[in-house]
């Protein structure tokens, strides 16, 4: 694997934490963008189904706009489909060997 040179600024954008301070996650993303972020983490625990794999997209194609990347969190079957450049798995999600077969 190529070494990892960790972003500058990592942003780890939490949809229930934005929805509770009155922010949609795309428009926090889009903020966290023009501020120089270049690693978005894409995290929505309570979203499930299209409205993650949309919310996915559009963080996507912000990211790609600004020359940078997104990760989903937890679920590898949105990375895959929203074109995202990777997925955050935990102890309790799919072990990293299935995450590679659903994103490759």
């Amino acid at each position: 694997m190529p070494a990892f040179d960790p972003p500058p600024l990592y942003v780890i954008c939490d949809q229930e934490a934005c929805e509770r301070t009155g922010w949609s996650v795309v428009d926090f993303a889009s903020a966290c963008l023009q501020g120089g972020a270049t690693l978005l983490q894409f995290r929505a625990k309570q979203t499930v189904g299209r409205s993650m794999l949309t919310t996915a997209e559009s963080m996507v194609r912000l990211a790609e706009a600004a020359g940078a990347r997104v990760i989903v969190n937890d679920r590898a079957d949105i990375a895959r489909l929203a074109g995202a450049d990777g997925v955050h798995v935990g102890q309790e999600d799919l072990p990293p060997a299935a995450v590679r077969r659903v994103v490759t």
